[in-house]
């Protein structure tokens, strides 16, 4: 073979092991054997050799160099160990051992053209027939007698060999340098299935050159091969390769490298491969995480982040976005931390037409803390809402981890349950009141689709106001029997209200009185609603107190309302989040109480019309929001989570 095939088929041979070996790929490209210390390199005292001189030599000093360089055991154990790890199978300290036999004192080491064969036979099995080929022309057994005797091969046999032999290995050499240079561009750190960490050990001269095993209970194991020497602490030269881990009792069930938690200094990279969605595979107990998560924010989405770097260790915050505008990249950046990533059709047709486009995005933090974190998420609103501005387009985005999903699921109504629905559509009103109650049924059903949290809680309010000023202008009365004041009654009501805000406001913040005193008592919607509402609930109900007097967090609904109105509030500050966030299912469900109640014209006394309330979340477990975690990916029918929209949601 010319040295380029033989490159080849070298090269393959790496690439596979690299590929099925993982992390016995490591052991192997670092050749793991015990403490030796003033010895050098085996593989670099070869380099050396190959390099030698061969022109115009003497038959003899031929035979020596090549008797030089066919003893050498290290690379043929390399050779064996690549083969092995291009199998899956587990690295060999002493890979040719099964050929020594016993004796009575000691054992007996197996001659080179021995492991030669072995080698060549072993490739052969493994499918590597080129592999055996080259084996068997570089280590020919009727030039490696003539190492241990005093007998003189044929030249031309002699020449052959040797030039096999030194093409195979100059080959091996430079790969296995090349390999292990590689390293130097790799991750630094790697969880393993154990709650092990790998720490791979690089310089600039030969790249990996060592690593360190991190166990949780805060101890480690080391193995570094240096130019002339080997380190070798708390590693077992067993088969597999073992370690000494220290007291079993002190392990955890979490990724630690010394006294700090693997998030805490972040693997390179993210958790799912680019356009990917998939359940977290966490090999031990999860629930202590998710309560540390709670414990840290109260925020659902810094919860569900937190949760995501303590079971992966990387240090990012992955989400997802549903678009209609198509960048013209396949990645784009922001700011060099938001990252977008566009996902391909699922149809694989480049050309294909779509009228959405999904994102996969992420970003990397640098900082582990819930303020931090919820600072990033706020930034990726930023940036979603900029770029949907920016080109007249729609965009909605999700974080792909969350400790509760906020679904309501399939409504399942009884045959039984059917009379809610009768009765609503036969004792709806006829009048003209109709028109008015259909679009505040819209405006309910607006409420419960929208995916912002604040168009939400304004939808619900409008139902309110909507009847509420419909019913006091007149427009409406649905047996309220509302007394709408005169002229000179609203007036004084107007200068009463102005009076008491002047008292209690005035002296100590000017400015908000004027605000209160417009939207409660001039503008009077506030008095409307109020008014309406406590016909429809009865005056001490505590509906009635949750819309117009302040709860724990210093806030009527009413007063949330005016703040959205007003644009005093945004998504983009967490505290006004929270608090939008953690009122909108009061205000939902006194929408549809108060619509209820005037449709079937009922008095605060009346009980509600009622159903079984049956409900069904269809979950698959091809769905990455049906399960957060897991322990083990093999309960999944399905390998293929590349996002689809219908996950958006």
């Amino acid at each position: 073979m010319t040295d380029t095939q033989i490159s080849v088929h070298i090269k393959k041979l790496f690439a596979d092991a690299r590929s099925k070996g993982q992390l016995e790929y490591v052991y192997t490209l670092l050749r793991v054997d015990g403490l030796e210390l003033g010895i050098p390199d085996p593989i670099l005292t070869l380099k050396s050799n190959l390099r030698r001189d061969d022109s115009e030599i003497s038959d003899q000093e031929l035979l020596s160099l090549y008797c030089l360089l066919a003893n050498s055991e290290e690379p043929l154990s390399l050779m064996a160990n690549l083969l092995r790890c291009a199998q899956g199978q587990t690295y060999e300290v002493d890979v040719m051992r099964h050929l020594s036999p016993r004796q009575l004192h000691n054992i007996a080491k197996p001659s080179t053209s021995q492991i030669a064969r072995e080698l060549s036979k072993i490739a052969k099995e493994a499918g590597y027939s080129q592999i055996a080929e080259l084996i068997d022309d570089a280590y020919a057994d009727d030039v490696l007698v003539c190492c241990l005797s005093d007998v003189s091969p044929v030249r031309s046999a002699l020449e052959r060999a040797f030039q096999s032999c030194r093409a195979l290995l100059l080959s091996l050499v430079e790969i296995y340098f090349e390999e292990r240079m590689t390293y130097r561009r790799a991750p630094r750190f790697y969880r393993l299935p154990g709650f092990e960490v790998l720490e791979i050990r690089v310089d600039d001269d030969y790249g990996l050159y060592g690593f360190r095993m991190h166990f949780s209970n805060g101890s480690s194991a080391t193995f570094a091969r240096h130019a002339d020497s080997t380190e070798c602490l708390n590693v077992e030269l067993s088969s597999p390769i073992n370690f000494m881990v220290g007291d079993l009792n002190q392990l955890r069930h979490e990724w630690r490298v010394g006294e700090k938690r693997l998030y805490e200094i972040g693997l390179t990279g993210r958790y799912n491969k680019l356009g990917e969605w998939k359940p977290i595979v966490y090999p031990g107990e999860s629930a202590s995480l998710v309560r540390e998560a709670q414990l840290l924010s109260d925020d659902e989405d810094v919860q569900g982040a937190l949760f995501y770097m303590m079971c992966t260790g990387h240090r990012v915050i992955e989400f997802v976005v549903r678009s209609t505008v198509e960048l013209p990249s396949e990645h784009v950046t922001f700011g060099e931390q938001l990252h977008l990533w566009k996902c391909p059709p699922f149809d694989e047709n480049p050309h294909s037409s779509r009228s959405v486009i999904l994102y996969d995005g992420w970003v990397d933090a640098d900082s582990t803390t819930p303020e931090d974190i919820r600072a990033i998420i706020g930034m990726i609103g930023i940036g979603i809402n900029r770029m949907a501005f920016a080109y007249s387009a729609v965009a909605d985005w999700r974080l792909k981890y969350t400790l509760v999903e906020h679904a309501s699921g399939l409504a399942k109504p009884s045959t039984e349950d059917m009379h809610v629905l009768d009765s609503l559509l036969r004792k709806f009103p006829m009048t003209e009141d109709a028109k008015i109650l259909d679009a505040a049924i819209d405006w309910y059903n607006h409420g419960r689709s929208a995916r912002n949290i604040f168009t939400a809680f304004l939808c619900y309010y409008i139902v309110l106001e909507s009847i509420a000023n419909a019913v006091a202008e007149g427009d409406a009365d649905f047996g309220l029997g509302y007394h709408r004041a005169s002229k000179a009654e609203r007036k004084q009501t107007r200068l009463n209200c102005i009076a008491e805000k002047h008292k209690a406001i005035y002296p100590t913040d000017s400015i908000k009185f004027v605000q209160e005193a417009y939207f409660h008592c001039v503008e009077g919607i506030n008095r409307k609603t109020r008014g309406v509402a406590e016909l429809v609930f009865g005056p001490e109900h505590e509906y009635v107190e949750r819309l117009f007097k302040k709860a724990d967090d210093g806030y009527s609904l009413s007063a949330i309302r005016g703040q959205l109105a007003h644009g005093r509030v945004t998504l983009l500050d967490t505290d006004h989040e929270r608090l939008v966030r953690n009122r909108l299912g009061e205000i939902a469900a006194i929408s549809k109480e108060f619509l209820t109640r005037i449709i079937f014209l009922l008095k605060p006394t009346d009980g509600l019309p009622s159903w079984s309330q049956r409900h069904s979340l269809p979950q698959s477990t091809a769905d990455p929001r049906a399960t957060l975690v897991t322990t083990h990916d093999s309960i999944f029918p399905s390998t293929d989570w590349r996002i689809r929209a219908e996950w958006c949601e």
